[in-house]
């Protein structure tokens, strides 16, 4: 564990929400319960269409920013399920590591693949890592509730295949032991699964282990110039340091350019708008 992990990266840090985060109890029913009822899943849920754009929030601040331009409650109090923030698990499993962030404890994001939301076909997700008992328990703020067979607040009781890293998955494929072509988004998206999809979520792994937690449409690098192409070696290494040695794979990543973003990256929208180039905040600028 890194101490950092127990500090606001810009992309966690509520700012002037900081009262509204640190009301939710840091245990992890209660974070599921305030996540899930702040954020819906644009592909999973029935949203507001005319808020369709929110899926493009970089930060928790603005995620909380959007949330209460609607509703002024404690994260706590119910919202109409179609008035939720639009986002996906990226911004779920945001929020929860920045409830927990607020509380001084140590958290983070990690990016994979789930096997337990479609059967047969391996999602692409990002989960929570929250520092307990000498371990990272790794669970779904998704899920309020499991079930007899399915651990979601610790998924690493839940048996094997419940969650595979980025780096997992990549590492299988390499040795022969994994077939990617149904690790994605999903079986009605084909053209986004396979070993080149699970290439780039290697990076966003790494990527989240360092405090950069982009979106799952930001690319950049050899992610977004073919000219600039990634080579296998490299992608290789970073993936074995994911498994073996979080501290090297963050340091690989932050000295290599052809792994983390400049100043800005290309923003791409699942939902088929057009491609845009935004600015990041700069690596470990938080608010005062």
């Amino acid at each position: 564990m890194s101490m950092n992990d127990a500090r606001h990266s810009p992309y966690s840090d509520p700012r002037h929400h900081e009262p509204l985060v640190r009301a939710v109890e840091a245990d992890v029913a209660s974070i599921a319960r305030a996540v899930t009822n702040v954020i819906g899943h644009y592909r999973a849920e029935d949203l507001d269409p005319s808020t369709a754009s929110e899926i493009h929030l970089r930060t928790v601040a603005e995620i909380l920013d959007a949330d209460q331009s609607r509703h002024q409650l404690s994260l706590a109090e119910p919202r109409p399920p179609r008035d939720r923030v639009q986002g996906c698990c990226r911004d779920h499993s945001l929020l929860a590591v920045s409830i927990l962030r607020s509380h001084d404890v140590a958290a983070r994001t990690r990016v994979g693949f789930a096997s337990y939301f479609l059967p047969d076909w391996w999602c692409d997700h990002v989960v929570t890592e929250v520092w307990e008992d000498g371990r990272w328990r790794r669970f779904d703020p998704e899920f309020v509730d499991g079930g007899a067979d399915f651990s979601p607040h610790d998924l690493d009781r839940s048996g094997d295949g419940a969650f595979l890293t980025a780096a997992q998955a990549w590492l299988g494929w390499r040795r022969g032991e994994r077939d990617l072509t149904n690790f994605g988004v999903g079986p009605d998206v084909p053209e986004l699964s396979g070993p080149d999809f699970v290439r780039d979520y290697v990076i966003y792994e790494a990527a989240h282990l360092a405090g950069d937690e982009l979106l799952l449409w930001d690319v950049w690098g050899g992610m977004d110039n073919p000219d600039e192409s990634i080579d296998l070696e490299l992608i290789d290494r970073l993936a074995g340091l994911l498994v073996t040695d979080e501290e090297q794979a963050v340091a690989l990543y932050l000295a290599d350019e052809r792994l983390h973003p400049g100043t800005e990256v290309t923003r791409l929208d699942p939902l088929g708008g057009p491609a845009a180039v935004e600015a990041l905040p700069a690596r470990g600028e938080t608010a005062p």
